[in-house]
């Protein structure tokens, strides 16, 4: 659907809730600045970064939040309470969520201070459809739960808005839309035959003659380096001469922080003298123009939007078969689609581009043409404000089904889904996981004392809430338990906070409903009644 622009006037106040400042600066800018310039107040909440003042510098109003990415739900303890403060003293129309940690914890706290309307931009779900139904049906069930007080969901991928609406995490009332990641095709463009910048930034790294082949991203496991690495070494084996060119480094609040252990392997592989890595850097369109060959193998993303700048420069791009990727390449005119995880498969689709200038020309052309007509990033900031207009508005939009729910009924049973909710995560959740996090690590052997618990646990969730829930809690706790001391994955504090995460969703997603139910039959009797 196709949104027009309105005049939103100074008034209305605009919350945009993001994890880290680099996200804002890199992603969301033009989307804000375009809600800015239909006269929005906007307003930006994140963690504190390099980018925090720059944002602030283009009239975003900032607030510091203490985010850090990380499943251990006490820490987002304090940030919520944060979120909840700035929420009810700036009296913000609408607060739009991003990234998997901003998004839960900003929309519970939008709903808990009673803010209007609450849009989901999707940018990729934590879930995905080669995760173990064992770690993604905990997270399903997280995203129904907070879906229950989404007003409005906008999916930068049309595979993602499926899957919501077929798993029922968009709520009946919700407005649902696709507007696609835009890229800037007059930034990146492609390379000229004389280009003072891309020639001295050529010489600078060495690079003038051997084709290129490049990747753009944060230095983690996921994105898939190791993948690259194993198909640069192939291809340097096979007796092909080609340099490869990483953009990007790990940042701060990785999990992982891979960027160390990645370099030391391109040493060990003896291919140090035929990588370069060029660290955090915003030259990421004039890095482009060096390459002659794009790779993304990445494990899990939303709708890539280094993938569009690639497309955007000319470049022929090798993609792994995910959400996001595959929506955006042609397999066999823009590029190629590579199983994840498969170097071999990778180095396969990657050699007959290096080996080909003609081969490589034809599809950058095509994707440069494809990236002009579907992803000009000024057409999505029309869609997005747009959007964002039509939910404030109460306008047209597509809704997945059924009336709209009354704005003061809304707000209650949304506050009333929220008390419950924190309830069951002090009762269930927050008071065992906190008494078991500090008393376990002193036992000698921990994890038998977690396995005893989770036993006598279960057998109460049993007589509680029937035992299929209870076995299926048990089986999680279990599995989590077992692979932590198999693999040394978490630490036990961590295990006993993941473990315990389960038992509190699956609970809250069986009350919550039922506490609306009741609310709508009390509702309908007082009706009555009069």
């Amino acid at each position: 659907m196709k949104y027009s622009i309105k005049t939103g006037g100074s008034d209305t106040k605009v919350l945009a809730i993001v994890t880290v400042d680099i996200m804002a600066w890199v992603l969301l800018c033009p989307w804000l600045k375009g809600l800015q310039d239909a006269g929005f107040e906007v307003h930006i909440a994140c963690a504190k970064g390099q980018y925090y003042d720059r944002l602030g510098g283009l009239g975003f109003v900032m607030h510091p939040v203490s985010f850090r990415r990380t499943f251990n739900v006490f820490a987002h303890v304090i940030p919520f309470f944060e979120l909840v403060g700035i929420l009810r003293a700036g009296r913000f129309q609408i607060v739009n969520t991003h990234s998997p940690v901003a998004a839960a914890v900003g929309r519970m706290a939008a709903a808990f201070a009673s803010v209007e309307n609450i849009v989901y931009t999707v940018h990729g779900f934590y879930f995905h459809d080669r995760m173990p139904p064992l770690l993604a049906n905990p997270i399903i069930a997280l995203e129904w739960l907070l879906g229950r007080w989404t007003d409005a969901f906008m999916f930068v991928s049309d595979e993602d808005r499926r899957t919501a609406q077929r798993l029922g995490i968009c709520g009946v009332n919700a407005r649902v839309c696709t507007i696609y990641n835009g890229v800037d095709v007059d930034l990146y463009r492609p390379a000229a035959d004389s280009d003072a910048v891309t020639d001295a930034l050529r010489i600078q790294h060495g690079l003038q003659n051997r084709p290129v082949v490049g990747m753009v991203g944060r230095i983690v496991k996921e994105k898939g380096y190791r993948e690259f690495l194993e198909m640069a070494r192939g291809i340097t084996e096979s007796g092909i001469d080609a340099t490869y060119l990483v953009v990007g480094d790990s940042l701060p609040s990785d999990r992982d922080q891979f960027g160390p252990t990645f370099r030391a392997s391109v040493k060990e592989a003896g291919l140090a003298d035929r990588f370069v890595l060029t660290g955090m850097t915003d030259r990421v369109s004039d890095y482009l123009r060096l390459m002659d060959v794009f790779v993304l193998p990445s494990y899990r993303e939303g709708f890539p939007r280094s993938i569009l700048e690639a497309m955007a420069t000319s470049l022929p791009v090798v993609a792994t078969d995910i959400r996001g990727c595959r929506e955006a390449v042609v397999h066999g005119v823009t590029g190629y689609i590579v199983p994840p995880r498969d170097a071999a498969a990778l180095r396969k689709a990657v050699e007959p581009l290096l080996t080909n200038p003609k081969l490589r020309k034809e599809m950058g052309r095509e994707a440069r043409r494809i990236a002009g007509e579907r992803y000009d990033f000024n057409e999505v900031r029309r869609q997005f404000v747009g959007f964002v207009e039509a939910v404030h508005d109460g306008g047209p939009g597509v809704k997945v089904g059924g009336a709209q729910t009354p704005p003061a009924l809304k707000l209650a049973l949304r506050r009333s889904n929220v008390s419950v909710l924190l309830f069951l995560l002090l009762a269930v959740y927050f008071i065992p996981s906190l008494l078991a996090s500090t008393i376990v690590p002193h036992f000698r052997y921990p994890f038998v004392f977690c396995l005893a618990g989770d036993s006598v646990g279960c057998v109460i969730l049993g007589f509680l809430m029937g035992w299929r829930t209870a076995g299926l809690v048990y089986l999680w706790a279990t599995a989590i338990e077992l692979t932590s001391m198999a693999t040394g994955l978490w630490t036990v504090q961590e295990m006993i906070w993941f473990s315990n995460l389960m038992p509190t969703i699956i609970i809250a997603a069986r009350v919550v409903p039922f506490l609306a139910q009741a609310r709508n039959w009390r509702r309908n009797g007082r009706r009555e009644q009069e």
